[in-house]
């Protein structure tokens, strides 16, 4: 993330005086909120992966129906039909819509359930009133809701980059949901990446350019931008179409710029370089593979290398006297400008850590005479000029 999305972040959170959480382990988070008999909801940037939260949360309470609904799309006959009843025709009474009926049938069989709502904060005032009833009261137009159906809510947050209403004004919607900012984790989606089996071109490029997991260049420009949700329909794509190498139709998920950028790195095998490798095999394997991309030009190769080997080390934490030998000749042979990134680099992944590691490491390899001899000297050489 870029720190302008940080500032971003932290200023709504402390505004709401609520906690981000990473995707990588939101689920196991509000799990514990829905168990509890609590009402999460979740905030954040479209296509961080809240829907796939929920579904993540589903599979583990083994639920029997997930039902997802927008509800910006919903009118208020999509939640109920009003009708005269038979017995007095002064009242009415009111048929359900058929998307709920999954959640009263995981019921009668005395199943779990979950009822996911979207985009809560964009519904319009009639669908509003009938959604809070839904999800605090349990209840919709008087017909109440299976005891072990699980609800969950989601909302775009109101930081003025969405149309959406201020919920959390109303003292109700406060104290009734529980709020939690969902925020991105590279490393923690592409562990999920690998456990849904995601197509492994998307794996190995999102490993290899950290930054393309939410393009907030993109974003911010107003275009087409990759996302977490966006990144598993490119996959989707692929696996339905033999990983079809397309720029022309992958530009309509993530940009052209990005799509033509994704399939070169794909289709240019030889400068295809996982972080792992650098780390584990740096002069055998990663050196040939780096020193091609400096004679052909590619500085852009080597610095977003720089970035996602520092954030594989203290992601992953290897084994610290392996990727210690390996990491300081792979930090000696860069250039000034980006043994100075590599650093900041590391430093910036630190901070997701509580520390132990990135001070064990930096201890084995200020031991090494490449260290003492070749990246410190230059380092000290930088920043004192």
């Amino acid at each position: 993330m870029t720190n302008q999305t940080d500032s971003t972040i932290v200023k709504y959170t402390n505004k709401l005086g609520i906690t981000t959480v990473p995707i990588s382990s939101a689920a196991n988070t509000i799990i514990r909120v829905c168990m509890s008999g609590g009402v999460p909801c979740l905030h954040g940037d479209s296509g961080i992966g809240k829907t796939a939260i929920c579904h993540q949360i589903a599979q583990k309470l083994k639920a029997h129906a997930f039902v997802a609904k927008t509800m910006s799309e919903c009118q208020p006959e999509d939640l109920g039909i009003p009708f005269a009843d038979d017995e007095d025709p002064n009242y009415f009474s009111f048929k359900l819509p058929d998307w709920l009926k999954p959640i009263f049938e995981a019921g009668k069989l005395g199943l779990p359930s979950v009822l996911f709502l979207d985009e809560v904060t964009r519904a319009s005032e009639a669908v509003s009133t009938i959604m809070f009833n839904i999800l605090t009261e349990r209840r919709i137009h008087g017909h109440k809701l299976p005891d072990n159906c699980y609800l969950m809510a989601a909302c775009n947050p109101d930081n003025g980059d969405y149309a959406v209403k201020d919920i959390m004004s109303d003292f109700a919607w406060r104290r009734r949901l529980k709020h939690y900012y969902a925020v991105h984790s590279v490393s923690g989606w592409l562990k999920y990446a690998r456990e849904v089996a995601m197509h492994k071109y998307v794996i190995e490029y999102i490993e290899s350019n950290v930054d393309a997991l939410m393009d907030e260049k993109a974003r911010n420009a107003g275009k087409i931008y990759g996302n977490p949700a966006v990144w598993h329909e490119v996959s989707n794509f692929l696996h339905a179409n033999g990983g079809l190498l397309d720029a022309s139709i992958l530009a309509g998920y993530i940009n052209y710029d990005m799509a033509s950028d994704f399939v070169s790195f794909t289709e240019d095998s030889e400068f295809k370089l996982p972080p792992k490798v650098v780390v584990t095999s740096y002069t055998r394997k990663a050196k040939p593979v780096i020193e091609k991309m400096e004679k052909e030009g590619r500085a852009d190769l080597v610095s977003r290398l720089t970035t996602s080997v520092a954030m594989y080390v203290m992601d992953n934490q290897p084994d610290s006297e392996t990727t210690a030998t390996n990491m300081v000749k792979f930090w000696s042979e860069l250039g000034a400008e980006h043994k100075m990134k590599f650093m900041m680099e590391l430093n910036k992944y630190k901070a997701n850590t509580d520390g132990n590691y990135y001070r064990l490491l930096m201890g084995v390899m200020s031991k090494t005479e490449i260290w003492k001899t070749k990246i410190f000297p230059e380092i000290k050489s930088i920043i004192k000029g």
